[in-house]
């Protein structure tokens, strides 16, 4: 996490700009999970280890049941468990990735493009499947997207333009 020349931090009431680093990663990793544009699993090892690897940082031990129960509800069959991430579909690898960052039950999710690969069907069904999830979870969900027609799925939206403009205009 990079820390601010001027300022504070502020996140879920913890102020992040008065923390040591290694105070700020134990933070982030019981407090925030994160969806990556690339995914940013590790290609080698399967869904279930990708996501017990990270709740290994977490603040709770995850056995592979768990694992495997978040694989369920994000609709990935059984067989490809145990499969490197490498050889699953795109869409296979964002659900993995949704899993690993809800495993920990953060309260908070940050999503970074999650959908930029997707078609509108698989879209659709992958915001379907991550707001239930994180619902699950009681895990309130950032999304960053230029695809304008996320705004649909979310009470609040920020448009990032507006105020950039608003910055320069003042």
């Amino acid at each position: 996490m990079l820390l601010p020349s001027a300022g504070e931090i502020e996140i879920l009431g913890k102020r992040l700009d008065q923390m040591r680093g290694g105070q700020r990663d134990r933070w982030r990793a019981h407090s925030i999970g994160v969806v990556f544009q690339q995914f940013n699993l590790i290609p080698y090892l399967n869904a279930v280890d990708n996501i017990r690897l990270a709740a290994h940082f977490g603040p709770r031990r995850v056995a592979g049941d768990a694992a495997e129960e978040l694989l369920r509800a994000l609709d990935i069959e059984e067989p490809m468990f145990h499969r490197a991430t490498s050889k699953l579909s795109i869409g296979q690898q964002q659900r993995v990735a949704i899993a690993r960052a809800l495993v920990n039950r953060p309260a908070l999710l940050i999503a970074d493009e999650p959908t930029s690969s997707l078609d509108t069907r698989n879209r659709d069904l992958f915001m379907k499947l991550l707001l239930e999830q994180a619902e699950a979870s009681d895990t309130a969900v950032v999304l960053v997207s230029h695809d304008p027609s996320l705004a649909e799925y979310f009470s609040r939206v920020e448009h990032l333009a507006s105020l950039n403009q608003a910055a320069v205009a003042a």
